[in-house]
C-alpha cells in the first residue's frame, strides 16, 4: 500500500501546521484503520490504535518525516 504524499504537505506538516496534520490523516486514516482492524480484530482497539499512531506521528514528526 503505497501512498504518494506532496513535499510541501510534508514540509508543512513537520513545520507544524495543523490544517497539514489534518489533511494528512484526512488521506491516511481510512487506509490506516483498515490495517489496525485486520491486525487487531476490535473495532474499539483499532480506533485507539489509529489515535496513538498519529499522535505519537505529530510528536516526533520531525524524525520520522526526514527525507
Amino acid at each position: 500500500m503505497s501512498v504518494n504524499l506532496p513535499d510541501e504537505l510534508i514540509a508543512r506538516f513537520r513545520d507544524g501546521d495543523a490544517t497539514a496534520f489534518k489533511l494528512l490523516f484526512d488521506m491516511l486514516s481510512r487506509r490506516m484503520l483498515y490495517v489496525a482492524q485486520s491486525v487487531v480484530k476490535d473495532a474499539e482497539v483499532a480506533d485507539e490504535v489509529l489515535s496513538d499512531s498519529f499522535l505519537r506521528l505529530w510528536e516526533r514528526r520531525l524524525r520520522y518525516l526526514s527525507y
